[in-house]
């Protein structure tokens, strides 16, 4: 898991699905310093439909984002709005701590849905234990607010 290049870096794509991937989430503005005075809002599901226009708004509002993203997904959107991106997955313990360090707001969107066609215990790893490893990644950090949305 690491940061991804931000839209003054654009994103290199090396072979069909792999990104070049930097080795450290970092809150920055295109300058290199830290950004403002803002919480920095953490999003899960960004590249989907609701998350990702859940991050450009907040971006439009001057939060600074980060995204925790899967490797392999679409994301120019993102870097449009100078997104922070960080390649990881909710299954893996270690890539949702690294993407909550220094975030104040989490946003947590991604899900996995039936039209996937994954076995059930598919759904309820990513569903329920991405969920739990996104909650309890907050508490350790110290999170102020943890917002959950989910169709399910």
């Amino acid at each position: 898991m690491g940061i991804l290049a931000n839209r003054r870096n654009r994103a290199e794509r090396v072979g069909t699905s792999r990104l070049r991937v930097e080795e450290r989430c970092g809150r920055r503005s295109r300058n290199g310093t830290v950004t403002g005075s803002k919480p920095l809002v953490l999003v899960t599901g960004a590249t989907g439909f609701t998350g990702g226009h859940l991050a450009r708004a907040l971006r439009e509002r001057g939060y600074p984002v980060r995204a925790l993203v899967r490797p392999g997904s679409r994301v120019n959107a993102l870097l449009d709005c100078d997104v922070e991106l960080c390649e990881g997955e909710l299954l893996s313990v270690e890539d949702v701590q690294g993407a909550m360090a220094g975030v104040g707001v989490v946003y947590h969107i991604a899900a996995a849905y039936r039209v996937a066609k994954h076995p059930d215990s598919y759904y309820f790893a990513v569903n329920v234990g991405g969920t739990k490893h996104i909650l309890q990644a907050a508490g350790k950090e110290g999170v102020e607010r943890v917002v959950h949305c989910s169709t399910a």
